[in-house]
């Protein structure tokens, strides 16, 4: 990101726009994986998947462990 700033040729409103960008894009990544861990440590794994695949559709199954 650093040589793509120096180096691009971009105007001062320009590097505003890509570094606002590569912001929000890098916090919605920390808060997506904030989100996996904290479903993670309430839920806990589920026991077991099931996926089923027919001509009438999909379904999914889950199943708690003992």
């Amino acid at each position: 990101m650093v040589a793509l700033l120096m180096w691009g040729g971009w105007s001062r409103s320009e590097e505003h726009s890509i570094v606002t960008i590569f912001g929000w894009s890098l916090g919605g990544f920390i808060l997506a994986m904030v989100a996996v861990i904290v479903g993670l440590l309430t839920g806990g794994p589920v026991g077991r998947f099931k996926v089923a695949a027919t001509r009438d559709g999909a379904s999914l199954e889950t199943e708690a462990r003992p």
